[in-house]
């Protein structure tokens, strides 16, 4: 049996604009399950899960969903508060590997502030934002510590 974890950070939230469905998830190997457990981040927006292997470093695992820009106050604030939830999974696991994917709502490339503030994050805590695909979307990221 495969391991589902997952969260509707739709449950929480009223959305007037942008796209109202979405959430997270981790789906691991049923033969890695007993060595990985369910990581709590309080936060329907952040789901994790860290993997024990027998050998070598842990590993953990994060899907991670990001507001909608609606231009509103509230989505830089929800933004910022989902950027604290990873700074603190970095903290709680320290010499871990790290992966944040997910659907982030913003361009590696753009002038706005949710984006300066995850380069910030990103620069702070050695991890390294990888470019999207030539042909593929540029809002989802994938961050490697």
């Amino acid at each position: 049996m495969t391991i589902v974890l997952n969260t509707d950070s739709m449950d929480s939230f009223v959305i007037h604009k942008g796209r109202p469905f979405g959430g997270t998830a981790v789906l691991t190997h049923k033969s890695l399950s007993k060595l990985s457990r369910h990581l709590i981040t309080n936060n329907p927006r952040v789901t994790a899960v860290r993997y024990h292997p027998k050998e070598g470093n842990d590993l953990v695992i994060s899907s991670v969903y990001m507001p909608f820009d609606d231009s509103s106050t509230e989505h830089c604030c929800v933004f910022e508060e989902v950027v604290g939830v990873m700074q603190g999974l970095l903290d709680r696991h320290p010499g871990c590997k790290i992966i944040f994917g997910g659907d982030f709502n913003v361009s590696k490339s753009s002038n706005v502030a949710v984006c300066h503030m995850l380069e910030r994050f990103c620069f702070a805590n050695g991890l390294a934002w990888l470019d999207p695909l030539p042909d593929g979307p540029n809002y989802t990221i994938i961050m490697i510590r």
